[in-house]
């Protein structure tokens, strides 16, 4: 299961990474409890962005998300993108190993790779990925896309 892949990750390299999940959809009840997991459950935005703030990485292992503009969100907020290869956002988002890796979904093994490479990143290379995703991000802007909506218009 994809849950594992950070279980794994943590028993094989013994790594300082913690894991923050936010959310209480339908899969709350089974979600994997380890020491280094902190499920925050259902966040209100402000406190959504509190977290946001402390942490490095963003990883969406949905199985099928058309767009997903929680992608642009966190690129905006400078963080490196792990995303399935079921996320459409991650196409306008994501450059491999630039901001980012995107892995095969349901696939454990695929998620714990794309995860392990992002953790032996240096600090360095961490900040570049993050600053990367800022620009990606800027390729969609409230007042770029109102230009192409008045360009449609006309």
């Amino acid at each position: 299961m994809r849950r594992d892949a950070f279980v794994k990750l943590k028993s094989n390299q013994h790594s300082k990474w913690e894991l923050h999940c936010a959310g209480n959809g339908d899969l709350w009840e089974n979600r994997t409890l380890h020491e280094s997991i902190v499920h925050h459950g259902f966040l209100q935005p402000a406190e959504l962005a509190k977290v946001v703030h402390e942490c490095d990485a963003f990883v969406l292992p949905s199985h099928k998300e058309p767009w997903g503009v929680v992608v642009h969100e966190m690129a905006a907020s400078g963080l490196a993108l792990l995303c399935s290869d079921k996320i459409g956002a991650a196409a306008a988002f994501l450059k491999e190993g630039k901001n980012g890796f995107t892995f095969e979904h349901k696939n454990s093994e695929s998620l714990y790779k794309a995860i392990t490479k992002f953790t032996e990143l240096e600090d360095s290379e961490i900040l570049k990925m993050g600053n990367h995703s800022l620009k990606m991000a800027q390729k969609i802007t409230p007042e770029k896309w109102a230009q192409t909506a008045l360009e449609l218009i006309d």
